[in-house]
Order: C-alpha cells, then sequence, then structure tokens
C-alpha cells in the first residue's frame, strides 16, 4: 500500500434511475452545487414559480402591489417637491442650515444633488418605513421656460418585512419657484 491516494470525482451519480444520490462535499469540489435553502413555489398571485420569500410573490407582482412614486413625489409636509431660484442671478437656494443661493449648472450634478436632498423618502425621514435607497437619478428633459425640473429616480426598497427587494423607476417633479 502506498499513501498515495487516488483522486475520484466527487460528483459521481449513483446509476439509479428513480433518484440521484451526489456523494461528495461541496467544499472540497467546485462544480458541486448545493441545493438552494429556499424551496421553490409558485406566485401566489399570477403561479409562476419563484424562490420562496416572505410575501410569496414574484418581483412584478410585489411592483405592482408596492407603489414607491407616493412616497417619492411628496416634499417636506406632504406638499409639492420644490426648489426656490433666484430671478436676477439664476442662482438655486441650497438646504440646510446653510441656505446660501449657489450657481449649478442647468441639468449638472449639483443641481441633481440639490433636488435629491429635497425628497424625505430618500433621506430616511419620511412617512414610510421601506428603506428606500437610490440607485441612479438622472434628468428628464424639460422646455427650458418651464418652471419644472422632471428628476428620474431608480430605487430599490425593502417590504414584506425587510426581506424582499423591489426595484422601481420613478419620474419626480419639482416646481420651480422664484424669489
Amino acid at each position: 500500500r502506498s499513501n498515495n491516494k487516488m483522486s475520484y470525482p466527487l460528483d459521481v451519480l449513483a446509476a439509479d434511475d428513480d433518484a440521484s444520490v451526489v456523494l461528495g462535499l461541496a467544499a472540497s469540489n467546485p462544480h458541486f452545487s448545493a441545493p438552494s435553502a429556499l424551496p421553490t413555489i409558485l406566485c401566489c398571485l399570477c403561479g409562476i414559480p419563484i424562490r420562496s420569500n416572505a410575501a410569496n410573490q414574484c418581483g412584478p407582482c410585489l411592483a405592482n402591489q408596492y407603489d414607491l412614486s407616493e412616497h417619492l413625489r411628496v416634499g417636506a409636509g406632504g406638499g409639492d417637491l420644490s426648489v426656490t431660484k433666484c430671478k436676477r442671478c439664476g442662482r438655486w437656494e441650497g438646504s440646510g442650515r446653510n441656505a446660501r443661493f449657489q450657481y449649478h449648472e442647468p441639468e449638472g450634478s449639483g443641481l441633481l444633488g440639490l433636488c435629491l436632498r429635497r425628497i424625505p423618502a430618500l433621506a430616511g425621514g419620511g412617512p414610510s418605513d421601506l428603506g428606500i435607497k437610490l440607485t441612479d437619478a438622472g434628468f428628464v428633459w424639460t422646455e427650458p421656460h418651464c418652471m419644472r425640473l422632471k428628476v428620474r429616480l431608480d430605487v430599490v426598497a425593502t417590504v414584506a418585512g425587510g426581506s424582499t427587494p423591489v426595484a422601481q423607476r420613478v419620474i419626480s417633479e419639482f416646481i420651480v419657484r422664484t424669489r
């Protein structure tokens, strides 16, 4: 007998036609895929097979049930989303303690950041406990003389007890007020 052990592939399947038994450990074989801990079930609304989650619903059904736009289109105090612009110099009023007027390029990153800070649901101060997180944002083109700014928001929220993520794209509209 020698100390050399022969290595056999650990994903050898039993020859039984009714059921296959995997011999070996997942840690020692990179080709072995352990069965998922979550069972596959049918969505309770549309009936397609999904991995089990707290809501027992697929992503599109969850997205239809939870409308994140109602949380992202409301400003502080339940009013409209708005930003303030100086008529004379064209600068925008900042937010927070240092609410100074600052110059921002039209549809620039500074103006986008100013708009995003005005949405309470993104700052965690909104009325919902959905845990809304921003994944992408950008401006939607509007007429230059229009007193509106439209911002496209791609957000992810955790619903159904915090275990199921829902992704949606929402357009938020800001009213440009002058001072």
